[in-house]
């Protein structure tokens, strides 16, 4: 529907300017003359009594050649120089369109444009800002001179630019080939600011400071120019966009668009689309008149995919970081669906349903057309077809949310999250206008009960300041014109709209959703319509069944509202020769059918083992060997093991807060309900919380269960002092929570057939810290037999943290031991321990969540581990298991956030990362420190980007932390597994979360933890459930990430083998051959080298470097030398010499050549360390593996 203009305000331009549109011609005249690239050119200063201010116009310049003949359908030419002075007095014709004004002066020859000056701010300000407007008009009509720049220039002291541009058909006409490209209209625009940057500091602007802003299908226009890589920050700074943002569902299919061509040429007598050029030189002997007269029988006209201006989607284009260059203002009004205002007695069912059907149809990459059709239809009637006044109200928020909308907020997101990365610091703005005033001059007749704010188009005359001189007009609307003028051209200034004396207008972020509502009192708020954004952006991509080969069905189940099973499930729990362990007594819950749907009983708190408290506490768990004679209610969610409250977000949301020392129990959840085999696998589950908190409770595995056909069991186990503690002798010989969890693994091992368990069939998954125990124990004696399948989540036994050389076991129990004042050695230290309360030892067991280490960590005691990990893998004595191993993608992000301090959202300058390289570097190693955090340095700092960005130091600092602290421990892992019988699948977890596991900075992708709620199910529990957020609202492709997730692991738990994905990719096995894992998210995907040449740098270049740590307390075995092993690259940058130089001292069979090698090293080492340079020689000869410490095993969670 064409913009309705205002009957006061045409007549009072009319009145006031008294402006025909004539052609521009050469004159002898007086006048303020100014130059151009084409010529000189004339205006004129009009007197005009509603101004304050003198302002000087030069109206109908022409910025191309006439668009005809053989110059039609094709990208403008820029105008030839003309001789003389251009008389530019008046405006030049509009671009033919359909038109009911018989004075309009229509001609194909109409690309011009405006200039509007104030005078008296270029005198005293100099060059000034300039904003060029691109107006609306649904690309088929519409003029730039319709809304004039007078008011705006003077009020805000900038340069005003408007223009025309072709439109319908001459300006969009597509035949998908390039014959006739399309977008003609979009380039007209380009050439016109391109026009103005060469031109305009002729005319007191500043080239340099330029702003485009639009409205409707020019709002369309601006956010186009923004993300197309035609243009750059060099041809315009800003963007303000009205009522109209670019995305998909503007930008035609290319079939659409070649479908709308052949329409054309058969109405214009050209009939052969397939001749191509014979085609198009057809259509360029047509009169342009003739194609004004068919536009109305043919579809949409708009931008195209043309290869060029628009090489690809609006949505692909949206997510480049190359749209982060500008600052943007952007903006809906609050009954902008009056675009959509058909009948105002009311439309039918069938004409809401043929509108919003053609929406999809026109806009949707997809098969599923009737299916969305019905899902908005619903959603927007809430199914009630039957009041054709209410389908029409209907259809309008409809439409308003479809084309102006969800595109706007979409934009806005897209926005942010580039201008995150561009270096010049951009700024994203949202506005809402709903001032009534001019509701009934933008609206057809018949339409007032429909709309009760600001219809399509009603801002602009305040944006332009028409309001101000229009006489009879209320003081409210005056003021709000002045204070948007004033909002827009300080933004044009600067990129920020606010100033003293207005209503702070607060930036736009996608946490806060924060925007200003202009009004007649002007405010803020959050979340705009926040549920019908929801349903077009959440919910309606996942229903879309994408017609692209390429791209993945997100199509998943939608959740269902399904109560809780009441009643309760009686088991008797016994050995498979006879013992009898005890009756318990559950609850019966169901899950989603999305996931199974089976009824799963759920037992909390099992106690596997005595209570170990007294003389058992530091002491190994013992096996409870019987429950009491009568059944045992385990409804309630058991303590928590001691530890300091408050640090688990899930404990907290669930509200977990009591803790007991009496806490060794374990919960099962078993399905009843089971489809295939009775006997059922197992799957334990280890919880993380850098060995410090965390509890079994927290994690409901109800559906996950439910998805696996398997009983799962969630294990609690000692933490801090109490789980980990050691002496270095009997006395407390450490690894209490080990026990802990092989004591479990020994009762599950023995009674988990009750549940209808299989004990020859058990799956151990631990994650974070938990997945490095589970790891340390699949390398131990005592744990043969007991599980044949591992999955480490986001952690290993070959961590940094695990082989952390800082913390003395010894020395940190005596720590504990003097802070609550016992003695600090020997067997009096340990009685005194064991007889304290609980609440001491937690309150003075020590933390430092940046030292990289656990306060006590597992040691190597001669009885679990009987030597390092590494030692024991080398020496072939590993359990006969199959693993999975993976990490999230941004794993430690959350790290690198807590070493930015209070200020998360910064980006820390080179100098800054050094200095945390350097310190992370001296928490990890105890030798030689300064030469490895050189090595670090050159390996991370000192590569070459091609789109540099202010972040760029962050994101390689983000490299750093993720490959020592997560990608490389591993990988590590993966490839020493591989290179035994054992079959490894590797992964990392990619799917952004829409919650994050702990708070985190906007920048992190999937962190620590934020694959859990996927793991579990959360897409797919029941409401008011969750312990991340009330009430949240999962997106399909979170639903479709939890199945392909659980889907995997059903199979790898059943056979060791995780098959494909609900996609169709199989998960292949890895090796270090082919290095390949699969990136999981809702789209699964395979990809190799997960960490490329950083592998090689870690694992044989800096141990080369001889950073062996000191002699161990705890003498290890010795273990074979490692053979050797050929990767990629090094890491280091280093010359073919030097390459060759490495690679001879790595394989050379002669000694001699060695030890002279190692020799240059140092010398070059040296000379580095003095100029404080990172090395750029590598060395030779590889070492242990860097993570190795023989004298104990520390670890931290990742």
């Amino acid at each position: 529907m064409p913009i309705v203009f205002p009957t006061q305000i045409v007549l009072a331009l009319l009145v006031v300017f008294s402006l025909k549109a004539v052609p521009a011609v050469e004159t002898e005249s007086s006048g303020p003359i100014a130059n151009t690239t084409c010529g000189l050119v004339m205006g004129t200063r009009p007197v005009l009594p509603f101004l304050d201010g003198n302002i000087t116009t030069y109206l109908g310049i022409p910025y191309a050649e006439p668009p005809t003949e053989d110059r039609r359908f094709t990208k403008p030419v820029p105008k030839k120089p003309w001789q003389g002075v251009l008389n530019a007095v008046a405006y030049g014709p509009m671009c033919p369109q359909v038109t009911s004004d018989p004075t309009d002066i229509m001609d194909e020859a109409c690309l011009y444009l405006n200039i509007f000056i104030p005078d008296d701010a270029v005198r005293i300000h100099g060059p000034l800002p300039v904003m060029v407007w691109i107006h609306g008009g649904s690309f088929t009509s519409g003029k730039g001179d319709t809304y004039l720049g007078f008011m705006l220039a003077i009020q805000g002291g900038v340069v005003v630019v408007n223009l025309n541009y072709r439109l319908g058909l001459l300006g969009f006409l597509s035949t998908g080939d390039d014959a006739a490209p399309g977008n003609y209209g979009l380039w007209d625009q380009k050439l016109a600011i391109e026009w103005v940057k060469d031109n305009i500091g002729n005319f007191g602007g500043d080239p340099q400071q330029i702003t485009i802003f639009g409205e409707s299908a020019g709002g369309i226009s601006v956010s186009f120019q923004a993300i197309s890589p035609a243009n750059n920050r060099n041809l315009f700074q800003r963007v303000i966009a009205q009522s109209g943002a670019a995305d998909d569902t503007v930008v035609l299919r290319s079939d659409a668009c070649r479908a709308n061509a052949a329409k054309a040429g058969s109405l214009l007598g050209c009939d052969d689309i397939q001749a191509g050029y014979e085609f198009v030189d057809c259509l360029r002997e047509v009169p342009a008149q003739s194609f004004v007269d068919i536009q109305a029988e043919l579809g949409l006209f708009g931008p195209c995919l043309d290869g060029e201006f628009l090489p690809d989607y609006a949505d692909n284009l949206l997510n480049s970081p190359h749209f982060g260059q500008y600052d943007l203002l952007l903006g809906v009004n609050s009954d902008d669906g009056s675009y959509f205002a058909i009948n105002p007695d009311g439309i039918n069912s069938a004409t809401l349903r043929a509108q919003v059907t053609n929406f999809f149809s026109t806009s949707c990459r997809c098969g599923n057309i009737e299916t969305l059709s019905d899902a908005a239809l619903f959603f927007y009637t809430k199914g009630a077809l039957d009041d054709t006044k209410a389908n029409q109200k209907s259809l309008m928020v409809f439409g308003g949310d479809a084309l102006f909308y969800v595109p706007t907020v979409n934009y806005l997101h897209s926005h942010y999250k580039a201008s995150e990365s561009s270096q010049y610091g951009t700024k994203t703005y949202f506005y809402y206008f709903p001032m009534a005033h001019f509701r009934d001059d933008f609206i057809p007749p018949g339409f007032e009960e429909y709309i009760d704010g600001a219809p399509h188009a009603a801002d602009l005359p305040y944006v332009f300041g028409l309001v101000t001189i229009l006489p009879f007009q209320p003081d409210a609307a005056k003021n709000l014109s002045l204070q948007m003028m004033t909002y827009w051209t300080n933004f044009a200034k600067t990129g920020d709209p606010n100033s003293n004396g207005l209503p702070v207008w607060p930036k736009w972020d996608p946490n806060n959703e924060e925007y200003i509502i202009l009004d007649a009192t002007i405010s803020t708020d959050q979340h705009l319509v926040q549920d019908r954004m929801s349903f077009f952006r959440d919910y309606i991509p996942e229903l879309t069944e994408v017609t692209d080969p390429n791209t993945c069905s997100l199509n998943a189940p939608k959740r269902s509202i399904v109560p809780q099973t009441d009643g309760a499930v009686q088991v008797d729990i016994k050995a498979e020769d006879g013992h009898i362990f005890g009756t318990v007594i559950g609850s019966l819950k169901k899950a989603d059918g999305a996931m199974g749907g089976h009824d799963v009983g759920e037992f909390l708190g099992i106690p596997y083992a005595k209570p170990p408290v007294g003389a058992l506490r530091f002491q190994p768990s013992q096996e409870m060997s019987a429950l009491p004679d009568d059944p045992l209610e385990l409804t309630v969610k058991p303590p928590a093991c001691p530890q300091v409250l408050g640090n688990d977000p899930w404990m907290m949301g669930t509200g977990l807060n009591e803790t007991n020392e009496d806490c060794l129990t374990v919960n099962v959840y078993a399905p009843s309900t089971p489809s295939s085999d009775p006997n059922m696998p197992v799957m334990v589950y280890i919880h993380h919380g850098y060995g410090l908190y965390g509890t079994a409770s927290a994690y409901d595995a109800t559906t996950l269960s439910s998805m696996l056909e398997a009983v799962v069991v969630v294990v609690n186990y000692r933490l801090g002092a109490l789980g980990f503690l050691s002496t270095e002798n009997k006395d407390a010989p450490g690894n209490a929570g080990l026990h802990d969890i092989i004591t479990a693994l020994q009762w599950i091992n023995k009674y988990i057939g009750s549940f209808q368990g299989d004990p020859r069939r058990v799956t151990v998954t631990g994650y974070g810290i938990g997945a490095s125990f589970v790891h340390l124990l699949s390398v131990s004696e005592k744990t043969k037999g007991l599980f044949d399948r591992v999955v480490l989540m986001s952690g290993s036994a070959f961590t940094p943290m695990v082989n952390n050389p800082q913390m003395d076991p010894l020395a940190q129990a005596a720590t504990v031991a003097e802070k609550v004042s016992c003695p600090t050695d020997g067997r009096a230290m340990l009685d005194c321990l064991q007889e304290i309360p609980v609440e001491k030892v937690v309150a003075n067991t020590p933390r430092d969540d940046l030292s990289f280490s656990m306060a006590f960590p597992p040691v190597v005691d001669g009885d679990i581990l009987t030597d390092t990990p590494t030692n024991l893998i080398k020496a072939g004595k590993v359990n006969d298991v199959d693993f999975i191993i993976g990490i999230t993608q941004s794993q430690t992000d959350g790290i690198v956030a807590s070493l930015l301090g209070d200020d998360w959202e910064r980006c820390p300058n080179k100098t800054e990362v050094q200095g945390l390289i350097e310190f992370v570097i001296g928490k990890l190693f105890q030798n030689k420190q300064d030469l490895i955090s050189l090595a670090a340095m050159s390996e991370y700092l000192e590569g070459h980007e091609h789109n540099p960005s202010p972040c760029l130091d962050r994101q390689r600092l983000n490299r750093f932390m993720l490959d020592v602290l997560a990608a490389v421990p591993c990988t590590q892992a993966a490839r020493y597994h591989s290179n035994t019988n054992n079959d490894v699948y590797m992964y990392t977890f990619d799917q952004e979360p829409k919650y994050h596991y702990n708070p985190l900075p906007s920048w992190t992708g999937p962190a620590l933890g934020d694959d859990l709620q996927y793991l579990f199910g959360f897409p797919y529990w029941p409401m008011a459930s969750y312990p991340l957020t009330e009430n949240p609202a999962y997106r399909m492709s979170d639903r479709k990430t939890s199945l392909e997730w659980t889907t995997m692991l059903s199979n790898f738990i059943n056979d060791g083998y995780p098959g494909e994905s609900l996609s169709g990719v199989e998960w292949p096995r890895y090796s270090a051959l082919n290095a390949n894992h699969l990136a999981l998210d809702s789209c699964p995907e395979v990809q190799s080298n997960l960490v490329e040449h950083t592998y090689r740098f870690w694992n044989e270049v800096i141990p080369s470097l001889d950073v062996s740590p000191d002699a161990p307390s705890m003498k290890p075995t010795q273990h074979p030398t490692p053979e050797p092993y050929i990767d990629g690259g090094l890491g280091l940058k280093l010359s073919p010499d030097e390459a060759n130089m490495l690679i001879k001292a790595l394989f050379g069979t002669s000694i001699c050549l060695v030890v002279l090698c190692l020799a240059s090293a140092v010398v070059i080492i040296m000379q580095r360390l003095k100029t404080k340079k990172a090395p750029d020689h590598a060395y030779p000869e590889s070492g242990d593996n860097v993570y190795d410490n023989p004298s104990k095993i520390e670890i931290k969670s990742l």
